[in-house]
């Protein structure tokens, strides 16, 4: 694959070595991507709730909270997502909450000027972000939403290159992680600043 293909494929798998090693060097990408999570029968179709219940032994309640998350472009509150996933705000909901942070699904951040307590719930994981932004859209087993996905992954992967270009006098580890999270956090809508960053600096 070329550079520009291995972006985009950080971008739907992420760092999972298994998603990587489902990659044929015969295809491009896109037609991997196809023959993987896009045709009815590719190995990555039920991908989504066997990674689930792969790491819960309990997934529902999961499956509940990152569903919510996954409509959701610039996180919610907890408050937010107790309604929105119908759980109760208990002790439960903050170890559902704390289970998915460690997993690395989820990142809890406090936007600038806010307390603790109106901190945001971000999903992050970048092959369930990819699940929610694109098949939930198009529909699982459409030949052409492996099209669409690749266009439009190609696109986010031409405005990395940019960034990169216009940043040579920043560390370039800094840099690219900087590229890649822009990339795969959604577009904020009016309203709330999804991209606040916590006191420390990070999402």
């Amino acid at each position: 694959m070329s550079r520009r293909e291995i972006v985009e494929a950080y971008m739907v798998f992420g760092g999972a070595p298994y998603y990587w090693s489902l990659l044929d060097k015969r295809f491009s990408f896109a037609q991997n991507l196809d023959r993987l999570y896009f045709s009815s029968s590719g190995e990555l179709v039920p991908e989504f709730r066997r990674l689930f219940e792969s790491v819960f032994r309990h997934p529902e309640p999961y499956l509940r909270l990152v569903t919510a998350l996954g409509n959701a472009a610039c996180g919610m509150t907890r408050e937010e997502l107790a309604e929105t996933a119908k759980v109760v705000n208990t002790g439960k909901l903050t170890r559902w909450l704390r289970d998915l942070e460690q997993s690395g699904f989820v990142k809890m951040f406090v936007p600038f000027g806010k307390r603790k307590k109106g901190a945001l719930y971000q999903l992050v994981d970048a092959f369930t972000l990819f699940h929610f932004r694109f098949t939930r859209a198009e529909g699982i087993g459409l030949p052409e939403a492996a099209g669409r996905a690749a266009k439009r992954s190609q696109g986010e992967a031409e405005r990395i290159v940019r960034r990169r270009r216009v940043r040579r006098d920043e560390p370039p580890a800094r840099s690219q992680e900087r590229d890649l999270r822009s990339a795969i956090v959604p577009e904020t809508p009016a309203g709330r600043d999804c991209r606040g960053e916590s006191k420390s600096g990070q999402l």
